[in-house]
């Protein structure tokens, strides 16, 4: 018996041991990476920050001037030698008081600052998620950490903080908290394209929440109100509808639209179609929150729509596809009656973990994501030559990719636009001349849009009503589950 537990302890102590130096060497690569270059990086934060000092000034964030001149005054690499280029700023005007608020310090203490609450936000979330899902932290984490933080982190975006407010209301509906959970749900309008999909689905299916939902709502449509008057709210619709026409040029989009204007059909037409492919994900998110909720956790209604709201629209980024890492993680957790969809649910989770385009760009965060994805199956269970297996080929198939890269984009050129014309109307001149327009640049998304067919694929197997008619079992909403369990089993060593 003595010895049976002491080739246990070897065994674990093996395992912790080679964990702990794949760790220190995924760490170190990431260091000669661009992604911890804060002081040359943060293209999105130093947007924000302007815009906080735009409005300091008295000025329009939406439009030209004084945007551009701040943005050039604290510009980054990226723009340099193009005096002209403006970033726009595209988000509605409530979001606008916080960084007005951080205009007030000097940029680098601001931006410090601004990526310590990030960093806060990520750790909430995971610690969030991983009780309101009843998962181990460690995988949550490790699920969200490359997902969301590298490449939110290193642009200085949002998403972090969208993310800790789905995470918390996740766990407010978990423990009843409907007060909570409905001013949650409605900061989640942080990215209202993410947002109105939380919130429509949490009021509908949380009556308790509605009160809360509706005063919060009342709140920030006041903070927009106060910060720019009926003047904003008019200069901002034109200028989404501005910005939605330039990203359909952007390689860097996973909307329909995007994709679709890559194929050639005309912009127009594009757009529509993104804008149809919306309103039936919104549909589409309604109807599986509702019914994954009643077979698993009240969690679902907060964590699964922003899975449907990056599936197909106008205006989706690489950044906003880590959102629906959470609602893979809760399919697989309650699919343990269903071979089928907990293996759709983990291939999703594996293949959402990792921005895919950004290991593709960099060889250093290679190591991370394979860590990543290594976790990740370990925790769901996978044996070790299983493992072994996926991240074998998830390198090979990199491999190419990495020792391929396009050649660097020439700096845009663009004349100078009219101070008061709004800032999009320059990004529809950027966008093409930045899109490479190579098959190579879709096929890095590949990877990504499985991931979101094979999550939506396992939510809909786990609620199909069909199955049931069949004399299939439902699946269990008991807390144990075949995810679970492989976890607690990997814990124990």
């Amino acid at each position: 018996m003595i010895s049976r537990f002491s080739r246990l302890d070897r065994a674990r102590v093996v395992r912790l041991c080679l964990l702990g130096a794949a760790v220190v060497f995924a760490l170190a690569e990431l260091a000669r990476s661009s992604y911890l270059r804060f002081a040359t990086g943060m293209v999105d934060f130093r947007v924000l920050y302007c815009v906080g000092r735009v409005v300091l000034a008295g000025g329009d964030p939406y439009l030209v001037e004084p945007l551009r001149s701040c943005e050039h005054a604290y510009a980054d690499p990226s723009i340099a030698g193009s005096p002209n280029i403006v970033y726009p700023f595209a988000l509605p005007p409530y979001v606008v008081a916080p960084f007005a608020a951080l205009a007030l310090l000097p940029f680098t203490t601001a931006a410090w600052s601004y990526e310590i609450a990030a960093v806060v936000a990520l750790v909430a979330a995971a610690v969030l998620l991983s009780r309101a899902l009843d998962l181990p932290p460690p995988a949550v984490a490790a699920a969200i950490v490359v997902s969301v933080g590298l490449p939110s982190l290193a642009l200085g975006q949002l998403v972090p903080f969208e993310l800790a407010f789905i995470a918390a209301t996740a766990f407010a509906l978990v423990r009843g908290k409907h007060v909570a959970a409905g001013v949650f749900a409605a900061l989640t309008m942080l990215e209202p394209h993410i947002g109105v999909f939380v919130v429509a689905s949490v009021a509908l299916f949380a009556p308790r929440t509605r009160v809360a939902v509706l005063v919060s709502a009342a709140a920030l449509a006041l903070a927009a109100f106060a910060e720019g008057g009926t003047r904003w709210l008019t200069t901002f619709p034109a200028e989404l509808r501005l910005q939605a026409l330039a990203e359909a040029h952007d390689d860097a989009q996973y909307s329909l639209t995007a994709a679709l204007a890559w194929l050639g059909v005309p912009v127009q037409y594009a757009l529509l179609a993104g804008s149809v492919s919306t309103l039936l994900a919104f549909v589409l998110s309604l109807v599986l929150s509702r019914a994954v909720a009643r077979v698993s956790t009240p969690a679902a209604l907060a964590v699964l729509p922003p899975a449907c709201a990056v599936v197909a629209g106008s205006y989706i980024h690489i950044t906003q596809i880590g959102l629906a890492v959470p609602a893979a993680f809760l399919l697989a957790r309650y699919s343990r009656t269903d071979a089928v969809a907990t293996r759709l649910a983990v291939a999703g989770l594996v293949l959402l973990a990792v921005p895919w385009p950004h290991v593709a760009a960099e060889k250093p965060v290679t190591a991370a994501a394979l860590l990543v994805i290594a976790v990740l199956l370990r925790y769901a269970g996978a044996s070790y030559a299983h493992i072994a297996a996926a991240v074998a080929a998830c390198w090979i198939v990199l491999w190419p990719l990495q020792n391929s890269l396009p050649p660097a984009l020439a700096r845009p050129v663009l004349p100078r636009a009219a101070p008061g014309a709004l800032a999009s109307t320059v990004w529809i001149e950027v966008a093409p001349q930045i899109n490479r327009d190579s098959p190579r640049t879709y096929v890095i998304k590949l990877p990504t849009w499985l991931g979101l067919a094979a999550t939506i694929g396992a939510a809909i197997r786990l609620t199909d009503p069909r199955r049931r008619r069949l004399g299939e079992a439902p699946p269990s909403p008991a807390p144990a589950s075949s995810f679970a369990s492989s976890a607690d089993s990997f814990r124990r060593g």
